[in-house]
């Protein structure tokens, strides 16, 4: 996370607030409130996405991803793809 603010500010973008959501398709966790900025870019998969665009209509959401595929974790956490789109 700090890396990308540290980009944005470089890029000349003003980072007014930062959250990691555990899942951006989970509307307990997506739907924090009120963010400040106009825009939000979201880091998770296209379902995040779409969460996002449909609990803030009014702010800009930016995929910063591209879903390649579905995954899965195994019981030692480790993430592997189900099946590729």
């Amino acid at each position: 996370m700090e890396k990308l603010v540290a980009r944005l500010r470089t890029d000349g973008f003003e980072v007014i607030d930062e959250d990691v959501i555990p899942m951006t398709c989970n509307l307990d966790f997506a739907e924090k409130g009120d963010y400040q900025g106009d825009i939000l870019v979201i880091l998770g998969c296209d379902s995040g996405f779409a969460t996002f665009q449909a609990l803030y209509p009014n702010k800009r959401i930016v995929n910063g991803n591209k879903t390649v595929g579905l995954g899965s974790r195994d019981r030692n956490g480790n993430i592997f793809i189900t099946e590729k789109l």
